[in-house]
């Protein structure tokens, strides 16, 4: 004789007899995919990345000026433009910093008097 069915708990499960519970298991549809922290990433990421989460602190002036017309920002959006931005500049900076040291390499170092001259051209 198997045991009387009772909700439990959770409603959208029963408790059943002996040997029921997996079959039960099996044959409930799955409702939709559990949360997690890490969503999957907007198109700029690589395929396959997750966003992580972190905490910064931002003065309210900045982030009032990022509001749009109806007051909706999106500061996650920002912040990752920002940074990859940032990023991107930090590279260029890299690679022309390795540019110089090539070229002072091969002709010398540079004549401070003509880097006076033309930063002067360029004020």
């Amino acid at each position: 004789m198997t045991a009387p069915r009772t909700p439990s708990r959770n409603t959208s499960a029963f408790v059943a007899g002996p040997g029921k519970s997996a079959e039960r298991k099996a044959a409930r549809k799955p409702t939709r995919e559990p949360r997690v922290a890490a969503r999957k990433s907007a198109k700029s990421a690589p395929r396959g990345s997750y966003k992580v989460k972190r905490t910064v602190s931002l003065d309210p002036d900045v982030v009032d000026s990022v509001a749009g017309p109806d007051g909706d920002h999106n500061l996650s959006a920002l912040v990752n433009t920002l940074l990859r931005d940032e990023l991107d500049r930090r590279s260029r900076r890299a690679a022309l910093d390795q540019v110089l040291a090539d070229l002072e390499a091969e002709v010398g170092p540079v004549d401070e008097e003509r880097v006076s001259y033309y930063a002067a051209l360029l004020q």
